[in-house]
């Protein structure tokens, strides 16, 4: 849930930049600096990188480790129908990138350092990827929308080809 509490947070917080006329980048805060007792009861002060869009106030109710506390900037959330049975379809969540760091990670040195996770469809992460491996999984997408590009054609083809034809079927396009 603390995953889909900081996205709606950040999502208030993108909105409220858009309706102040500020872009996302804008409405991120340099030098926000907090401080917070952890659930062991040690201070810590924590200062938000420049991008950083997250509402760290549960942050500071006593209870987190400091490996819970991060920073993101959360991207444009795109959405595609899909389905996992004939005619019942629903939106889905695809390729949203986060641009997060997390310092006191436990779970790996690859996020305790600024990193991109992309949400492949929704709550299905990537790994923590640095510039290099962004760019290698921009071109792996890059190279499956051209793939897609290539199919346009061969149905656009496919349907005239089937249109052209006589049929005692229910054309696709009534139905």
């Amino acid at each position: 849930m603390s995953v889909h509490l900081a996205k709606l947070r950040a999502a208030r917080m993108q909105i409220a930049g858009l309706m102040s006329g500020q872009t996302i980048e804008t409405a991120a805060t340099a030098d926000r600096t907090c401080t917070y007792d952890d659930r062991y009861g040690t201070r810590h002060t924590v200062t938000c990188p420049s991008w950083c869009t997250v509402d760290h106030t549960d942050d500071m109710d006593g209870t987190r480790h400091p490996a819970d506390v991060h920073h993101q900037l959360y991207g444009t959330v795109a959405h595609a129908e899909y389905t996992e049975g004939y005619e019942d379809y629903k939106s889905w969540q695809l390729l949203c990138a986060h641009l997060a760091v997390s310092p006191d990670s436990t779970v790996s040195p690859a996020y305790r350092v600024p990193h991109v996770l992309v949400e492949v469809a929704a709550d299905m992460y990537t790994r923590p990827m640095d510039p290099d491996q962004l760019a290698e999984f921009i071109e792996t997408v890059t190279g499956q929308l051209e793939e897609l590009r290539a199919m346009h054609p061969r149905l656009a083809a496919a349907r005239a080809e089937w249109a052209a034809r006589p049929h005692t079927t229910i054309n696709a396009e009534a139905a």
